[in-house]
């Protein structure tokens, strides 16, 4: 950035006023150092305007606490030490470079001018512009080479579309799913993806994903929105489900032998976006351990009469939130050692079963437990004692079977329904 660092003397951040201040301390880099040999390259770096944050302690252990590890990451690599998060924390410090106090726009241009009229560079600076410009708008995935910039130009000098291979191809299915995915085209997070679909490591993968019968459509639900980490997110959530051969991985067959297939899991994750990855691992955690075996969650529900396919039903369109909704309509229902809690004791003794709340609570989504909570308070009180409502309703011969069947499929808008 041209933009000034703002430090004092003493090369510390100088007071704000915002919320949680720390006066961090910076040291100035030398770049004749072997270490930042690549930025001796850089033909026009204000070498006086580059600093890290301080070795000095305070500083050090201050941001240590502050930065926090992405759970994604920890469940990578399994539980970190904290020696091990510790080193992750500080390897990223070390490699932090904050460069200030640099040229702006029009200098910038001014340096570049100066260096192609001294060098023996074959093209203008305005040639040299619209190459660079193409090359970004096409979005590659690789560094530009000399080969490269001679297609380019070979482009600009005969008037031609540079993106006139990609045009002939007939991706429009490709295009349907990244307009989904990645948001409306002639964007560049959109040409990023499709290029990344069609041209990168994305290309593989769909073939993948065609060969062994996923729907696009069930993970264009789920990627829905994840726009600029696009790329990021489609790469890793397929990773879970597919390894480098291209075969299922354990969480898919373990899911399919529970009878869940990616229509139910896209149901529960629409829309997670870029946060999609972690939120399939964090609810298939919560299911199944290590061994691929149900953990207690599964086994009390199953007991009740659920199983993943009522869960996926109450569940639809939870998103990133999937997997503390699950938890939290569990931990209303039961107790840590999976026996029923009073409400489900109530409603069992009024006729009520848990599949028959799943009906009504279908396509609560993230408002599963809310949904269920209020609806119960309109019905008991907190001694499980019927209240007006149901009273009246039974003067009436109405039960709470016959409103079960009324309310069927109210969702998050089952109370206020009733």
């Amino acid at each position: 950035t041209n933009a000034d660092l703002d430090l004092s003397e003493e090369k510390k951040l100088k007071k704000r006023q915002s919320k949680g201040f720390y006066p961090l301390k910076f040291d100035s880099i030398d770049i004749q150092k072997k270490k930042y040999k690549s930025l001796r390259n850089c033909l026009c770096i204000n070498k006086n305007g580059l600093y890290q944050f301080s070795q000095e302690g305070i500083t050090r252990e201050k941001l240590l606490s502050l930065l926090k590890l992405s759970p994604s990451l920890q469940k990578e690599k399994g539980k970190l030490s904290n020696e091990n998060e510790k080193e992750t924390k500080e390897k990223f410090l070390g490699k932090l470079i904050f460069a200030v106090n640099q040229p702006n726009k029009e200098e910038l241009s001014g340096v570049i001018r100066d260096e192609i009229g001294k060098s023996n560079v074959p093209y203008s600076y305005e040639e040299l512009h619209e190459i660079v410009l193409r090359w970004l708008e096409s979005h590659e995935l690789i560094s530009i080479t000399e080969r490269k910039i001679k297609e380019l130009y070979e482009d600009i000098k005969n008037n031609r579309s540079s993106y006139q291979e990609i045009q002939n191809k007939d991706i429009n299915e490709e295009i349907k799913f990244a307009k989904s995915v990645a948001g409306r085209e002639e964007t560049p997070r959109f040409d990023r993806f499709l290029d990344f679909l069609i041209k990168g490591e994305g290309k593989k993968c769909l073939e993948v994903l065609k060969r062994e019968g996923v729907n696009l459509t069930n993970m264009s639900s789920i990627l829905s929105r994840a726009g600029a980490l696009a790329p990021k997110a489609f790469r890793d959530l397929y990773d879970l489900w597919f390894n480098v051969e291209g075969k299922k991985t354990q969480y898919l067959k373990t899911l399919e032998k529970e009878g869940t297939n990616l229509a139910n899991i896209s149901s529960i994750l629409s829309r997670a976006g870029a946060n999609a990855p972690e939120a399939f691992k964090d609810l298939y955690d919560l299911w199944f351990d290590t061994e691929e075996n149900k953990k207690q969650y599964l086994k009390t529900l199953e007991k009740e009469g659920m199983n993943l396919s009522n869960i996926s039903s109450i569940l639809h369109g939870a998103g990133a939130n999937a997997a503390k909704a699950f938890k939290d309509l569990y931990d209303f229902c039961f107790d840590t050692e999976g026996s029923r809690k009073q409400c489900l004791k109530t409603l069992e003794e009024n006729g009520i079963s848990l599949p028959n709340m799943s009906g009504i609570l279908s396509r609560a989504g993230a408002n599963a437990a809310k949904a269920f909570k209020d609806l119960y308070d309109l019905w008991f009180n907190t001694q499980g004692e019927k209240t007006k409502y149901l009273k009246t309703l039974e003067e009436k011969r109405i039960d709470l079977i016959n409103v079960s069947s009324i309310l069927g499929g109210a969702g998050a808008n089952a109370a206020k329904a009733f």
